[in-house]
């Protein structure tokens, strides 16, 4: 396959260096992946995995006394897992693309991550 008909996707690293961020993230990457392929029966699914797996799971780990803290980082790189083995493996089943750049990204989610950050602060005021 010649390198231009290959598909350009996020790549499986790139979902899970998003998912330390949260799983929300990288589901939204993946989603990316999934119109590359006009698989949009699959976009709801995921759009709701990608909010509910962490926050059920978030809920029943701290339920055991275990503080949000220890857990967030472990929860979202699991959910990232999930993403790029099973899901991708039945969702997408591609082996062979080009790298899509996360720069766009990952300003993004920067911006993101500063403007909460800054909120909370301006909250502590």
């Amino acid at each position: 396959m010649g390198n231009s008909n290959k598909p350009v996707l996020y790549s499986k690293t790139s979902l899970m260096l998003f998912s330390f961020f949260s799983c929300f993230f990288s589901g939204l990457l993946y989603i990316q992946n999934l119109r590359e392929f006009k698989k949009s029966k699959f976009v709801l699914p995921m759009v709701l995995y990608s909010i509910f797996f962490p926050t059920i799971l978030s809920k029943i780990v701290t339920s055991f006394g275990i503080p949000m803290y220890y857990s967030y980082v472990p929860i979202n790189l699991l959910g990232g897992l999930i993403l790029i083995k099973p899901f991708w493996e039945y969702q997408i089943g591609v082996t062979e693309y080009r790298n899509r750049s996360i720069v766009g990204p990952l300003i993004g989610v920067l911006l993101l991550i500063g403007l909460f950050i800054t909120l909370i602060m301006l909250r502590l005021r």
